[in-house]
C-alpha cells in the first residue's frame, strides 16, 4: 500500500510540474517575438537614416566689390604716358575720338567711360609731347597710384612718399600735388573729392603752368 501510493504521488507530481513549465514557456515566447520586432525595427530605421543623404550646405555666393572701392587690377596708366604707347592705351580702355579741347586741331583726344585723355603729337619744334588725362568715377584706373575710391588721406600719403609735394593755397587740405624731376620735367595731379573725402575725380598732365609751379 505504501508503494502504491508513493507511485500515484510521483506521478501526481510530474503532472503538476509539466503543466507549470508548459505554462512559463507560453507566457515567455510573446516577449521574446516583441523583443525581436524591435530590433528588426531598429536595424530598419538605421538602414535607411545611411541611405538617406544629408542636405548639403547652401553656396555662398561671392560679394561684389562696392563701386567705391578701389580693385588691386586697376590699370596704371603712367606707363603709357609717351607718344608711342597712348594709341595702344586708346585702344585697351575703348575710348572714342573726341573733339579736342586743350590743344585744338593739332590735338588728339579720346574719351569714354569717364576717361578723357588728351596731347599734341610732335614736331620737329616740340619734340616732347604735352598730354593731360583725366578721369571721372572710373575705378578700373589709376595713376601713379591715384584711383577714384581711394580716400584723401591714403593717396595724399602715398604721393608725398614717392617724390610728390603738395602745391596750392590750401596748406592743410592740398588737393594739387606737384613732381619735378632732374631732367626738368614736371607732372601735377589735381584731386576732387567727395563728400565721404574719397577721390572721385583726377587729373594729370605734364606740362603744368601758372602759380603751382613756381611755388
Amino acid at each position: 500500500m505504501k508503494k502504491g501510493t508513493i507511485s500515484l504521488f510521483g506521478l501526481v507530481l510530474v503532472l503538476i510540474l509539466t503543466v507549470v513549465l508548459t505554462g512559463c514557456s507560453s507566457s515567455k515566447s510573446p516577449d521574446s517575438g516583441q523583443t525581436g520586432d524591435s530590433s528588426d525595427k531598429a536595424q530598419s530605421n538605421a538602414a535607411n537614416s545611411s541611405e538617406t543623404p544629408s542636405p548639403e550646405p547652401p553656396e555662398l555666393q561671392p560679394e561684389e566689390n562696392p563701386p567705391s572701392q578701389n580693385t588691386d587690377d586697376s590699370i596704371e596708366l603712367s606707363g603709357y604716358m609717351n607718344e608711342e604707347s597712348l594709341p595702344s592705351m586708346v585702344q585697351e580702355l575703348g575710348l572714342t575720338r573726341a573733339e579736342g579741347e586743350q590743344f585744338g586741331e593739332l590735338g588728339e583726344r579720346f574719351e569714354g567711360n569717364g576717361i578723357s585723355v588728351e596731347w599734341q603729337p610732335s614736331s620737329g619744334t616740340n619734340p616732347s609731347i604735352p598730354i593731360t588725362v583725366q578721369c571721372s568715377n572710373n575705378y578700373s584706373v589709376s595713376m601713379q597710384g591715384v584711383s577714384c575710391g581711394n580716400s584723401y588721406e591714403d593717396t595724399k600719403s602715398s604721393l608725398l612718399q614717392n617724390c610728390w609735394r603738395a602745391v596750392g593755397t590750401d596748406t592743410k587740405h592740398p588737393n594739387s600735388f606737384l613732381m619735378e624731376t632732374d631732367n626738368n620735367e614736371r607732372f601735377l595731379i589735381s584731386l576732387t573729392l567727395d563728400s565721404s573725402d574719397c577721390v572721385s575725380e583726377w587729373d594729370w598732365c605734364n606740362w603744368p603752368q601758372g602759380n603751382l609751379v613756381v611755388q
